[in-house]
């Protein structure tokens, strides 16, 4: 039986590709070390792309707040409003930077953006009690 040369090549990149895919711990999110660099000096693709994923988490944030509504919880912050996808990147940055320049924070840097934008929206839209 005669082995062609494609299917070899093929299967040598498909086993490391596999247990690359299969066996890695992925994280998704990102550290504020991470966004402020892509913010500041990230190419335009890089920064849209960091602008969609933080919308999306604002997305999250906010289908959460529906669902814990829906089941009479306490929110995760009160805004009644409408954010778009820039509404919440600005509000991350804005985040990141009160948190930087609070003497309270004792960052290394690998702080998820994430957990300080739903911490930033607890502050900032507090729930009356």
């Amino acid at each position: 039986m005669i082995i062609s040369k494609p299917y070899l090549i093929l299967r040598a990149a498909l086993v490391p590709l596999l247990t690359l895919v299969c066996c890695q711990n992925v994280n998704a999110d990102i550290s504020i070390n991470d966004f402020q660099k892509i913010a500041l000096k990230g190419t335009h693709e890089q920064k849209q792309a960091v602008e969609m994923y933080i919308g999306g988490v604002g997305a999250g944030y906010k289908w959460a707040n529906t669902a814990l509504q829906n089941f009479k919880q306490p929110l995760l912050f009160c805004f009644d409003g409408d954010m778009t996808t820039k509404d919440f990147y600005n509000m991350a940055l804005e985040a990141i930077s009160l948190r930087k320049k609070s003497n309270n924070a004792k960052d290394d840097g690998d702080t998820p953006t994430e957990m300080v934008l739903l911490i930033h929206l607890k502050k900032k839209y507090t729930c009356a009690q």
